[in-house]
C-alpha cells in the first residue's frame, strides 16, 4: 500500500507516466496516461513494457533497464519516438518524448522504472521546419558563394585584361612618339629653310604635314597619359613654378596650328608672379589639351584669349574662345563623367574625348579645379584655379 501512495502522487503530473517493476511489467499508470491514451489501468497492468513499446526490445534499452534494476544505478535517458512505434491508442503520425528514470520504493528496498511520455509533435514540426529552412539557407549560401567566386574570377580576368590593354596602349603610344617627333622636326626644317628654293605651295604642303604630325603627336601623348592614369603608374611630382611660363610655352607651341587655321591667340595677365605648387609636366599637358580644343572648335577668323590673374590668393587661368560652344549637358559630362563623347572640329578634325578625361585626372592629382562657362554657338571659357604659392 505504501508504494501505491507514492505512485498516486504522479496523478498530479500533467504528463503520461507509467511505472514498471523489475520484471518490466506495468504496475501503474497515472490519470494523464489513461486520458491521453484512452486506457484503463486493468487493461495494461502486468503487461510487459515491450508489448506497449516494441522499441524496448532493443538491446541497448534492455541493457539500460538491467543497469537500473540490477545494479541500482541512477539512470536517466530520453528518446523521441514516432507514434507508429508504440502499440497504443495514439496518433501514429505524432511524435512522443520518452523519458526513463528510476525511483526507490517506499521502504527503499525496491527499485522501479518511471516512464514519462509527452507528445512533442508541434516541437518536432518546428524543428523540421527549421532544419528545412537551414538546408535551404545552406543551399542559397552555397549558390551565393559560387556566384561570389565567379564574380571574383571575372574581376580577376577583367583586371588582367585591363592591365594588358593599358600595357598595350603604353607600348604603342611610347613607340609612336619618336617617329612623330622626328617627322615634326623634318617638316619644320622643310618649311623654314628658304635656301632650298621651294615654292610657296610646297611650303604650304609642308605646313599641313607639320600640323598633321602635331595632331598625331598630341593624340599619342594623350593616349600615353590616359593609359598611365588608368594603370596608376603616373604620379604627380609637385614643385613651385610660375604658371605664366608654362602658359606662354604652350601658346607658342600651338601658334602655328592656330595660324594655319586663321585663328588669333592673345595672351594677357595682371601681375608678375603666378607661382603655384603642382606638377609642371601635368599642367603643361592640361594646357595643351585645352588650347588644342579651343583651336579645334573655333572656326577660321576666331579668337582665343589666354588670361592669368591673381584673385584672393587663387591663381586663375582662363582660356576663352569664340568657337561652337557647349550645351549644359555637355559641360556636365566634361566636368563629371568618366566617358566623354567625341565630336568633330570646325574643320572636321577628329576628336577622341580623352583630352578632358586627362585634364580631370591631372587636376585632381594637383589639387586644381576646372570651371567651364559656355553657350552653344557663343564660345567657351575654361578656367583653371590653383592656390597661390607664396613661399
Amino acid at each position: 500500500m505504501s508504494n501505491i501512495i507514492v505512485f498516486e502522487s504522479y496523478n498530479a503530473i500533467p504528463f503520461s507516466i507509467c511505472i514498471l517493476n523489475k520484471k518490466r511489467e506495468v504496475l501503474y499508470i497515472n490519470q494523464s496516461f489513461k486520458c491521453n491514451f484512452k486506457l484503463i489501468e486493468k487493461s495494461v497492468k502486468q503487461i510487459k513494457i515491450e508489448e506497449l513499446f516494441p522499441i524496448f526490445k532493443n538491446d541497448f534499452l534492455q541493457l539500460r533497464l538491467d543497469m537500473l534494476f540490477n545494479d541500482r544505478l541512477p539512470i536517466y535517458m530520453s528518446s523521441v519516438l514516432h507514434g507508429d512505434s508504440m502499440n497504443l491508442n495514439i496518433k501514429k503520425e505524432a511524435y512522443y518524448n520518452l523519458n526513463i528514470s528510476s525511483i526507490n520504493g517506499f521502504d527503499n528496498d525496491q527499485v522501479f522504472a518511471v516512464l514519462t511520455i509527452e507528445e512533442v509533435t508541434d516541437l518536432m514540426n518546428q524543428i523540421s521546419l527549421q532544419e528545412n529552412f537551414l538546408e535551404q539557407l545552406n543551399i542559397e549560401l552555397k549558390k551565393t558563394q559560387e556566384a561570389k567566386d565567379l564574380l571574383l574570377e571575372s574581376e580577376k580576368l577583367l583586371l588582367e585584361a585591363n592591365d594588358a590593354k593599358n600595357r598595350l596602349f603604353s607600348i604603342i603610344a611610347h613607340d609612336l612618339k619618336s617617329p612623330f617627333n622626328a617627322l615634326l622636326g623634318l617638316t619644320d626644317i622643310l618649311s623654314n629653310n628658304s635656301c632650298l628654293g621651294y615654292s610657296c605651295q610646297l611650303k604650304e604642303i609642308h605646313g599641313s604635314m607639320g600640323l598633321a604630325a602635331q595632331q598625331g603627336l598630341d593624340l599619342v601623348t594623350n593616349l600615353l597619359s590616359w593609359a598611365q592614369t588608368q594603370s596608376n603608374k603616373i604620379k604627380a611630382y609637385p614643385v613651385k613654378f610660375d604658371l605664366s611660363r608654362i602658359a606662354n610655352e604652350v601658346k607658342s607651341y600651338y601658334s602655328m596650328a592656330a595660324l594655319k587655321k586663321g585663328i588669333n591667340i592673345n595672351y594677357s595677365c595682371t601681375g608678375d608672379c603666378f607661382a603655384v605648387f603642382a606638377d609642371p609636366d601635368m599642367i603643361k599637358i592640361i594646357l595643351q589639351n585645352l588650347i588644342s580644343n579651343a583651336i579645334k572648335y573655333t572656326p577660321s577668323g576666331g579668337v582665343i584669349d589666354i588670361y592669368i590673374g591673381l584673385i584672393d590668393g587663387i591663381v586663375k587661368l582662363d582660356i576663352s574662345d569664340t568657337g561652337v560652344g557647349m550645351s549644359n549637358e555637355m559641360i556636365e559630362k566634361v566636368l563629371h563623367a568618366r566617358s566623354i563623347p567625341s565630336r568633330k572640329g570646325t574643320d572636321l578634325e577628329n576628336g577622341t574625348g580623352l583630352g578632358y578625361l586627362i585634364c580631370n585626372e591631372f587636376l585632381e592629382n594637383n589639387n586644381g579645379v576646372m570651371d567651364i562657362r559656355s553657350k552653344t554657338n557663343y564660345g567657351t571659357t575654361v578656367s583653371l584655379l590653383f592656390k597661390h604659392k607664396t613661399k
